[in-house]
């Protein structure tokens, strides 16, 4: 097991670096605003269902309000807010300006990290190091509000 998880790290901290030169400058920046937005979804997520005491895993992504399962199309990171206006798609309550905000933090922060560092591990570590600060800002703020 061990070595599969340096196996895991070895790949993401020394071969995909050396992957993305391959790449055009285009696709490299959409790829890293891509991954940086699926990994603020998931923070957002994160932040509301531990609080709540859900599972992180089950069921599917839903509505907080109306508890729909949501699509795939409204789970596109900040697209999905702009094209729905803030709001759901089935019960058209507002969605928190929270989620767009941390979603565009992140993808703001990991460009800029790729743009004054380039992608290596010293940016992975400066963008993992802030997602886990806002994961838990965003954590202890809720459970201070439920106080």
């Amino acid at each position: 097991m061990m070595e599969l998880a340096q196996d895991w790290i070895t790949y993401w901290l020394e071969e995909f670096p050396m992957q993305m030169t391959l790449l055009p400058n285009e696709w490299k920046w959409l790829l890293i605003a891509v991954m940086a937005g699926i990994v603020g979804s998931f923070i957002n997520m994160a932040m509301w269902r531990i609080p709540n005491r859900r599972s992180l895993l089950f069921p599917r992504s839903y509505c907080p309000s109306c508890e729909h399962i949501l699509s795939v199309k409204d789970l596109v990171p900040i697209l999905s807010f702009v094209f729905l206006r803030g709001k759901c798609a089935y019960c058209g309550r507002g969605i928190g300006i929270r989620y767009v905000l941390v979603e565009t933090f992140l993808v703001t922060e990991a460009l800029g990290l790729y743009l004054w560092l380039g992608f290596n591990s010293l940016s992975l570590c400066l963008f993992l190091g802030t997602t886990i600060f806002i994961f838990l800002g965003g954590v202890f703020f809720s459970l201070k509000q439920r106080a």
